[in-house]
């Protein structure tokens, strides 16, 4: 995933500098200078290849330089990202020359700060760096500006005329999150199929949980739970009947995910129907009656709503 991230979306013109082979995940713990612990979301270690124009020298004690690639999942939009993305490059540098991790010529790995976001909301443009990275050691290289950081906005790349990368294990991902929920248990059966070895089981589980996840905007109550869904899908592998009735099942969470957004609609715009109409009702109250009358008109009004939400919940 690592991987497909950078050659599909951050660096494609100089990820071959990286021998991903090398690729490992680090500790994303540091403590601040407040002595709260701060937390990166996933830090990533991977070496240049030797003679890398990118990584330079072989460093004084002989290991290859790295880069280190720092993630952050955002559903929500947060105007001070710039700041805290600064502040985790500090941490994390910090962190390392204090357990001598990087001690060879005082030199210290380029860091690759990148946020991941998935929400609805326009990411505010401070500080973000959307589209590819130039490589380190160049003019634009994004760990030269102070709380710069790469910007991977799922939204903004799934509605791009240019298209995802196909074959891409984030490009996958991405059309899960951004894909209206009654198609996402196809896509999902795809991404298993897909990526189907043994290998890539951590990789499933994690698109299960993101189109699954029944508290999150994405989920989808409707369908199985991993295991299950991992054997009927090895069950569908064995045989054409197998093969005809995971169709079938699949349709049957299509039309489970397409009537509950029906119904969600539905409540939706019978709400926003009462909220226009208690609103016309207010200013009618106080054009002709004055504003403590319709601030009175408003307490009632909310009392009848509370009302009607009990009477619901006690009939259901």
């Amino acid at each position: 995933m690592v991987e497909d991230t950078l050659r599909g979306f951050l660096a494609p013109e100089w990820c071959d500098e990286l021998d991903f082979p090398t690729l490992s995940r680090m500790n994303a713990e540091y403590v601040g200078s407040d002595l709260h612990h701060r937390i990166g979301d996933m830090v990533w270690r991977v070496e240049f290849k030797p003679g890398s124009p990118s990584g330079g020298p072989p460093l004084a004690n002989g290991e290859r330089p790295c880069l280190l690639i720092l993630f952050e999942f955002q559903s929500g939009v947060d105007s001070d990202m710039a700041w805290r993305m600064h502040e985790y490059v500090y941490l994390l540098h910090r962190h390392l020359r204090h357990n001598g991790t990087f001690k060879a010529e005082g030199r210290e790995p380029p860091v690759l700060p990148v946020v991941v976001y998935n929400g609805e909301r326009p990411w505010p443009e401070s500080g973000a760096r959307p589209g590819p990275v130039a490589p380190p050691g160049t003019a634009d290289w994004i760990g030269n500006e102070v709380r710069a950081y790469a910007l991977l906005d799922e939204r903004a790349r799934a509605d791009d005329g240019a298209g995802l990368p196909p074959d891409n294990r984030m490009t996958m991902l991405i059309r899960l999150e951004t894909s209206p929920a009654e198609v996402r248990p196809r896509l999902l059966v795809e991404a298993f199929e897909r990526y189907a070895g043994e290998e890539e089981r951590g990789l499933r589980e994690g698109y299960h949980a993101r189109a699954r996840h029944p508290g999150g905007r994405y989920g989808n109550d409707d369908l199985p739970p991993f295991e299950e869904l991992e054997r009927r899908l090895k069950e569908r592998r064995g045989g054409t009947e197998m093969a005809t009735l995971m169709e079938a099942r699949t349709r049957e969470w299509e039309e489970r995910a397409i009537a509950r957004g029906i119904a969600q609609g539905r409540e939706q715009g019978i709400a926003r129907g009462r909220a226009e109409e208690r609103a016309r009702l207010l200013r009618l109250a106080e054009r002709r009656f004055g504003p403590e009358t319709a601030a009175q008109l408003s307490e009632l009004l909310a009392d009848t709503d509370g009302a009607e939400e009990d009477t619901a919940q006690a009939g259901g």
